[in-house]
């Protein structure tokens, strides 16, 4: 299977849509509009990986990697902001689920970036 590195960032960014989509019920309405962009993102990205697979342009590879790279950004600042705020008052597991989730981001980017361009043979229908 050529494409093995890009099957684990689709099953990541599923698992965040989920993950996400679980936490948005339990969250108060900053956080869940934080979670619905996420969501979003997450789609794009996971949109993007798919028409990666199809098409095999890196246009869409690109996309996907910056989108995973700016949800480990805003998601890295927000565990600060939870953890630097004492009047912050959340369940303890919802920044320790966002560390897991960081990890698994990082795993879906080194995919991405280790991945090589395979060309399709144009003359081969």
């Amino acid at each position: 299977m050529k494409n093995l590195k890009l099957f684990v960032p689709i099953v990541i960014a599923i698992f965040i849509i989920m993950n996400n989509l679980y936490e948005r019920t339990m969250a108060g309405p900053g956080f869940q509009a934080y979670n619905l962009v996420i969501i979003y993102m997450t789609s794009v990205v996971l949109a993007c990986l798919v028409l990666y697979l199809l098409f095999n342009q890196n246009f869409f590879k690109f996309i996907a990697l910056v989108g995973f790279i700016i949800q480990f950004i805003t998601t890295a600042i927000l565990v600060y902001n939870v953890y630097q705020s004492p009047h912050i008052k959340i369940d303890r597991f919802l920044p320790f689920m966002a560390l897991f989730l960081e990890a698994l981001r990082i795993v879906a980017i080194y995919c991405l970036i280790s991945h090589k361009h395979i060309p399709r043979n144009t003359s081969a229908i």
